[in-house]
């Protein structure tokens, strides 16, 4: 469904079509704060030879999965990403959330059908195309986005994967409350450790710790009997956490994400 909601008209309408536009300036290669790589290549264990035609692909060696979080980066970070196509079948590649410039194709400049903000580009078997973006907006530490090859059985098969877009700004420690006591959950994202201190801690009324999936697994539970205590994360993957602590008087709950 659409709804229309119609205003008052504008102070200053837009009434003609401009002659140009203004431009926009391609972000400059020097300017980049990361690289990054991701090569497209088949399955061939499962389906031999085929696979190099028919797949199913893979990025980076790895299928999507939903509890995953293959990418992490920061709001206003600039950053190259070159896509590798070991397959022998041409992927368009389309990311969500930004747009980008290509920089070039196997060392060559774009042809001008690929020169401007792009969101798709079709990489041609065994060719490299680089492209370089600025993440300036829509950050969020738990709801990710997708970069797939555009053809939807290839996405469906696995050809996927996901990234975070963080604020430094309001990353980091955070606090619950839990009846009396204060509890910092931290840091946020992890990579190894899981830090849970709870100030004014009561010993007796201790705190079950569980931690779940983001599709509802429980993968660790214990009991919380002293005011600092740290978590394991390393063995976990990448992705998306939550973490719930209870007690007689009450229970808090915290999302984290382990990169």
């Amino acid at each position: 469904m659409l709804r229309f909601d119609i205003i008052a008209q504008t102070a200053n309408p837009v009434t003609t079509i401009p002659s140009s536009f203004t431009p926009k300036v391609p972000l400059l290669e020097s300017n980049a704060d990361n690289t990054r790589r991701f090569v497209f290549s088949p399955d061939t264990i499962l389906s031999g030879q085929q696979g190099k035609v028919d797949g199913p692909f893979y990025i980076n060696n790895t299928f999507f999965h939903m509890d995953t979080i293959n990418v992490t980066t920061y709001l206003n970070k600039t950053e190259i990403w070159k896509l590798v196509n070991k397959t022998l079948v041409a992927h368009p590649f389309h990311i969500h959330d930004i747009q980008f410039f290509v920089l070039d194709i196997n060392g060559n400049p774009p042809p001008p059908q690929y020169q401007g903000l792009k969101d798709v580009i079709l990489v041609q078997p065994k060719d490299s195309v680089r492209f370089i973006t600025k993440f300036t907006d829509f950050f969020d530490p738990m709801v990710p986005y997708m970069y797939h090859c555009h053809l939807l059985h290839h996405e469906d098969d696995g050809m996927m994967g996901s990234f975070l877009v963080l604020d430094p700004a309001v990353i980091g420690v955070k606090e619950n409350k839990l009846n009396n006591s204060i509890v910092s959950v931290f840091p946020n994202p992890t990579k190894d450790v899981l830090h849970i201190n709870i100030k004014a801690f009561d010993p007796y009324a201790p705190i079950d710790l569980k931690i779940y999936s983001v599709l509802g697994k429980l993968i660790y539970s214990a009991k919380l009997t002293s005011a600092n205590n740290i978590v394991n994360a390393s063995p976990w993957q990448k992705g998306i956490y939550t973490v719930s602590l209870t007690n007689k008087e009450g229970s808090v709950q915290q999302k984290i994400v382990v990169e």
